[in-house]
């Protein structure tokens, strides 16, 4: 029945997120490779890491409905363009490390009253 449609699978919506571009959104046919959206989008994956809903994945992975595709340099090949990674906290040292918990915990602490208040109402 290719003359009336009855043989495709339908199309489900996927979300592509790359630094850069932002979020861009593909409708593919359900059980689309990921390999498929990275060439349809134009995606270079050379010294990049590409996960599907959070984990690294295969290009043969099959796409699901809402899956979200999520691609970002590798680790070592970030360059100085990508403010992105400054806004992830690397310790070096245990005495820094400890006193950011604290400083969180401290800021948890803080925030309690307020959030049950809110609540409430």
């Amino acid at each position: 029945m290719a003359g009336v449609g009855l043989d495709e699978k339908p199309e489900k919506p996927v979300r592509l997120i790359r630094l850069g571009v932002g979020v861009e959104e593909y409708c593919l046919h359900a059980g689309t490779a990921l390999a498929e959206l990275l060439r349809r989008s134009g995606v270079d994956t050379t010294n990049r890491v590409v996960y599907v809903d959070g984990v690294v994945a295969e290009a043969s992975l099959p796409l699901h409905e809402g899956a979200v595709v999520t691609v970002v340099p590798a680790a070592g090949n970030a360059g100085p363009d990508e403010p992105w990674r400054a806004t992830i906290p690397s310790f070096r040292d245990e005495a820094l490390f400890q006193q950011y918990a604290e400083i969180l915990r401290a800021r948890r602490r803080d925030l309690g009253p307020d959030e049950d208040e809110d609540e409430g109402s």
